[in-house]
């Protein structure tokens, strides 16, 4: 979609002449939704783009939201099911079925109440708001957990179907102790634990998996040598695996498989990231062992990587394929490229950096788009939170931000709100039968419309919304009135056919401070 403002550019010759110096769009976050018990993955269901779940730990439930708020009843609630007393433990991942709009099948994992031992099991929803909860029915596991850390937590379905699962090594200091075999989890074939698992979606074992065959494995085992494999992804559109592999004494390390490739050995315990650390179990540097491509060292307070995605979204297309990951500690965000050499590592955090601070980064997310989410569990003193990566605009969130589908922020701006300029606002997931009106309030704080009903005054500027065959509205101006510099202003859209935009709340707003 090219609104008028960028039209304008193109002519101006100025646009082009950015895309030439390959300058990104700049990035911003919003607020999607906030009250959330310790949440530490948000994600959708394949077909279903009207809902973002997310797992919350300790709580042991799954949430739902729309338009960025719960729903009152939790989509799935695993109390007394599961162990959450230490810090690391409870409920730690989710993963729909890719046919999950079909047979309705979900799986998640978590520390099974009682002896805490790893347990993935398959649920049946019923709807998309509610899940069979007598449908339980374990696939993988128990697999007892030594220490109460290193749990591991994530599944995910890859681009080939199979379901997979990432095991930490059982927890303790350089991977010894009660419930540790000589040379360290991590390394032994024989055993589950420092290992990524690949299985079917019934719990059976896949006959390509890498070791299939060779009795001396876990024939579960797709690749061995992690730590505490935290977060990771594949990449939607190549297959690649992603890993943020949790570190010890200072090095927390990004690891890269390019799609299919399994039977690596990512080299815990005999090395931490580029890092030799002098245990056995395997050799250090050693040919066969597969290094991290990028790792990074303690200082300033950092303590563990948060793996995250590959950016393949249409928001930001320049930004095509870029990795997106965390330290939980501090918050701070860094982007990767990587060329199949050498990883170029840029930190985001201040462009990330939304009106509300995001404080301790447990997971990322994407939407059915490919859109990013950054989950933050929150802390002490504030609830988690979930925010979404979108383009840097003139505007900045307000509660929720408008809303659209599956509570995604879908308002970003293009231009600048000085008296008398030209600009546009973009909303995404519009139809193009949509019209309706821009509603500017000088009142702080509160929605100029709701419910039908105009609710601030004075309103300041109505806008016409045009659109375009991609189904995104933009809502162009020619001349932004005059409204004293300083000023705080909130917008929000009001459609003349609501029903052709799939889920706009009308209820949130944005705001912005005019230059």
């Amino acid at each position: 979609m090219r609104s008028p403002v960028v039209a304008t550019l193109f002519a101006c010759g100025l646009l082009a002449a950015a895309v030439a110096a390959q300058t990104p769009t700049p990035l911003h976050s919003v607020l999607v939704a906030n009250a959330l018990a310790k949440p530490l993955w948000a994600g959708q269901a394949p077909g279903d783009p009207t809902r973002v779940y997310v797992v919350e730990q300790k709580q042991h439930d799954i949430e739902v939201l729309i338009d960025g708020v719960k729903n009152a009843v939790p989509f799935l609630d695993l109390t007394g099911k599961v162990n959450s007393s230490g810090n690391e433990q409870g409920l730690l991942g989710l993963a729909f079925h890719p046919d999950f709009a079909n047979n309705k099948f979900f799986y998640v994992n978590y520390t099974r109440a009682g002896d805490a031992a790893t347990v993935v099991e398959r649920y049946t929803a019923i709807d998309g708001d509610t899940a069979d909860a007598a449908s339980g029915l374990v696939i993988f596991g128990p697999i007892t957990q030594p220490q109460s850390n290193h749990n591991g937590g994530n599944v995910v379905f890859g681009p080939d179907g199979k379901l997979y699962i990432g095991m930490g090594d059982g927890g303790n200091f350089n991977d010894t102790g009660p419930g540790h075999v000589t040379g360290g989890n991590a390394q032994a074939k024989d055993q589950t634990l420092g290992k990524m698992i690949r299985i079917n979606d019934d719990g059976s074992i896949p006959a390509d998996n890498p070791f299939f065959g060779d009795s001396s494995y876990v024939q579960s085992i797709w690749d061995v040598g992690v730590r505490n494999p935290w977060r990771w992804s594949f990449d939607r559109e190549t297959g690649d695996l992603w890993i943020g592999d949790v570190g010890q004494d200072a090095h927390e390390e990004i690891d890269f498989e390019p799609a299919g490739q399994g039977g690596r050995n990512y080299g815990w315990r005999c090395m931490e990231g580029f890092s030799c650390t002098g245990l056995s179990g395997c050799t250090c540097n050693d040919v066969a062992l597969t290094l991290p491509i990028h790792d990074y060292n303690h200082t300033g307070s950092k303590c563990s990587v948060t793996g995250g995605y590959v950016y393949r979204g249409p928001a930001l297309p320049d930004w095509n394929g870029v990795y997106f990951f965390a330290d939980y500690c501090t918050a701070q965000i860094w982007s990767l490229v990587y060329d199949g050499v050498t990883a170029t590592v840029t930190e985001r955090t201040a462009e990330l950096a939304g009106a509300t601070p995001i404080n301790n980064i447990t997971s990322f997310g994407e939407d059915l788009d490919g859109e990013l989410f950054i989950v933050d569990q929150g802390s002490s003193t504030t609830n988690g939170e979930l925010f979404q990566m979108v383009p840097e605009g003139p505007f900045t969130g307000l509660g929720n931000a408008l809303a659209g589908v599956a509570g995604k922020p879908v308002l970003w701006g293009e231009g600048t709100l000085v008296a008398g300029s030209a600009g546009a606002l973009n909303l995404r997931d519009g139809a193009s039968s949509a019209s309706g009106v821009l509603f500017i309030s000088l009142s702080e704080g509160a929605v100029p419309f709701k419910g039908g009903v105009l609710v601030a005054a004075p309103i300041v500027a109505l806008v016409v919304i045009g659109t375009d065959v991609d189904g995104e509205l933009s809502l162009a101006w020619a001349s932004w009135p005059s409204i004293p510099s300083g000023t705080t202003i909130v917008f929000q859209v009001g459609l003349n056919d609501a029903a052709a935009v799939k889920g706009v709340s009308l209820s949130n707003g944005l705001k912005a401070l005019t230059p």
